[in-house]
């Protein structure tokens, strides 16, 4: 199999969500046709990811692993994101995966810093990064009480208000808590739901403040 064919094979794998169809060009494949094939294979994961496809990679990961390219395949989607609800699923499949399938804290990071720390708009951008709060908020929250550090920019907004580290921060976190409060404020209805997340860690959050 090529990865044209594999382009063509894995549309009603995926869609079937069936991991023995899905691994078994990969197992069958010598190693210079592994490649080629597990970057189809994952485009088409990512081409239409939801939360419905969370237990296919989960178990994939049984029979490969260290889920060789899926990072590559997920990366490429935040450098070029799909618009609207697209943007929105993808999100929460990825937070749906962190961190006990596949760790994808750092693309959240990305996500959360555009919709709250930018002039984008809300609309576009902020129900994605709910997801994570949604679904991902205990690694969100350990990784922000611990500084865990990445290679990213801060927005905007997080630097006028005096947000220092570009990875997971504390200061950064009220940031965020703030700014989504605000866009509630406004009436925006997805914020709302943030809030609502978020007011689950408030205690940790202002404990570690101090």
């Amino acid at each position: 199999m090529n990865y044209e064919e594999a382009l063509a094979y894995y549309p009603a794998v995926v869609a079937s969500r069936d991991v023995a169809a899905f691994v078994a060009p990969v197992a069958e494949a010598g190693p210079d046709k592994a490649e080629s094939i597990l970057w189809a294979a994952w485009q088409t994961v990512v081409a239409s990811a939801d939360e419905r496809l969370v237990p296919l990679v989960a178990g994939v990961r049984r029979h490969l692993p260290e889920l060789p390219l899926f990072g590559a395949a997920m990366q490429a989607a935040w450098d070029e994101p799909p618009a609207g609800e697209a943007w929105t699923r993808l999100n929460a499949f990825a937070a749906r995966l962190t961190p006990d399938v596949a760790d994808f804290l750092r693309l959240g990071l990305l996500t959360i810093g555009s919709a709250l720390e930018t002039f984008a708009d809300p609309a576009a951008q902020v129900p994605a990064a709910v997801e994570w709060f949604h679904h991902a908020g205990p690694p969100l929250l350990a990784a922000t009480l611990h500084g865990r550090t990445y290679v990213s920019r801060l927005g905007e907004l997080a630097v006028a208000a005096g947000v220092a580290a570009p990875g997971f921060s504390v200061p950064r976190w009220v940031f965020w808590r703030t700014r989504m409060a605000a866009l509630a404020d406004q009436g925006f209805r997805p914020a709302r739901d943030g809030v609502r997340f978020m007011k689950r860690y408030d205690r940790q959050i202002a404990a570690a403040h101090l």
